[in-house]
C-alpha cells in the first residue's frame, strides 16, 4: 500500500494555475488566501472568511490587480517567497532574498468598475430613460 501511495500520488495543480496559492496569509487567522472570482474581475480572499464569514475572520479581499501590479514591481512572482496581510489595504512582501516591503493600496468604487461594467451600466440607464 505504501508504494501504491507514492506511485499514484495526486498532485495538488493549483498553484501552476494561480501564481499566487499558497503565498498569500492572511494576518488575522493565519490562513492562506484563496482566489476567487467578481464581476470581470478576480479576487484573493482569507479562506476562513470565505468558509465561516465576517465573524470568524474579518480579513479584506485583495484585488488580483493590485497584487500583479506589486509583482511586477518585484520582477514577477518568482522573486516573492510570501505575502502577509497584516491589515486592510496593506501588505508585507517578503522576497528570496530575505527582504520585507511593505505596501499599501487604495482603490475606490470607481476604480473597481472594469469597462464592460461601465459599458453595462450606459445600458441600463439607456433603457431606463427610453420607457
Amino acid at each position: 500500500m505504501a508504494a501504491r501511495a507514492v506511485r499514484f500520488k495526486v498532485r495538488d495543480t493549483s498553484a501552476l494555475r494561480y501564481p499566487y496559492t499558497g503565498k498569500i496569509r492572511c494576518g488575522n487567522c493565519g490562513k492562506n488566501y484563496k482566489r476567487k472570482k467578481g464581476v470581470g474581475v478576480f479576487y484573493w480572499q482569507c479562506g476562513i472568511y470565505l468558509t465561516e464569514g465576517r465573524d470568524a475572520c474579518p480579513a479584506q479581499q485583495i484585488p488580483e490587480r493590485i497584487l500583479d501590479g506589486f509583482a511586477a514591481e518585484f520582477g514577477g512572482m518568482g522573486n516573492i517567497a510570501e505575502i502577509l496581510v497584516p491589515a486592510p489595504n496593506r501588505l508585507i512582501f517578503r522576497l528570496g532574498s530575505g527582504a520585507e516591503i511593505e505596501k499599501e493600496w487604495h482603490i475606490t468604487r470607481r476604480d473597481s468598475w472594469t469597462d464592460e461594467m461601465k459599458e453595462a451600466a450606459r445600458q441600463r440607464r439607456f433603457e431606463q430613460n427610453a420607457q
